[in-house]
């Protein structure tokens, strides 16, 4: 039986395997070092996970399912905004404060989405919990699934490495370069928004 404390430990673990890609790069972590960060025994691992690889994969898919939720509200919440480019703006804003509130993760998320890993059992996954999204977009009127895909993929692709850039500097803010790319991801949903049918 699952316990209430099993799942705490489990996503204690998860959230110390962000840090430890964050602090070490995905590539040289070792299960040594992400122990330290989860101040657990590195056989906990295998308690509680297949393998390392089980470890990064449900971490990434538990990342990418509260990036769904989150940008799913932030659809309802502009559902009725108004014209497209308006409801664009405001979507495309409220999720990039939303990631840059979540820096380890983003920058998790994109290395993870980097890797041989994405590439199997993690990326057909990604694309189910994606269908969380069909009922909000529906209120779009977003209904042809071309174009849900082309806004899955805009979203996993494009605005989740821009957010990753915006969470990796250091200053206040972007430079004029970057933040004309905002201006294009903005243009870019709209045009998905208003491409419907």
């Amino acid at each position: 039986m699952i316990t209430k404390s099993h799942d705490i430990t489990e996503d204690r673990m998860m959230d110390a395997v962000c840090m430890a890609v964050d602090a070490y790069g995905f590539e040289n972590l070792t299960t040594k070092q992400w122990a330290e960060k989860a101040n657990v025994s590195e056989g906990s691992l295998y308690y509680h996970f297949e393998n390392k690889d089980d470890l990064l994969e449900k971490t990434f898919l538990r990342t990418d399912r509260h990036f769904i939720r989150e940008l799913n509200q932030i659809f309802l919440e502009h559902a009725g905004a108004g014209s497209m480019k308006k409801a664009a703006s405001q979507i495309m804003n409220d999720y990039l404060v939303f990631l840059c509130s979540h820096p380890v993760e983003v920058r998790f998320y994109q290395a993870f989405s980097k890797t041989k890993l994405y590439m199997g059992k993690a990326r057909d996954e990604q694309s189910k919990d994606w269908s969380e999204m069909e009922k909000v977009l529906s209120l779009y009127q977003l209904t042809k699934q071309e174009t849900q895909t082309e806004l899955q993929f805009f979203f996993t692709e494009s605005v989740n490495a821009y957010a990753a850039y915006l969470c990796s500097f250091n200053a206040d803010k972007p430079d004029d370069n970057y933040k004309y790319i905002g201006e294009l991801l903005v243009v870019i949903l709209t045009y998905i928004l208003e491409e419907k049918k």
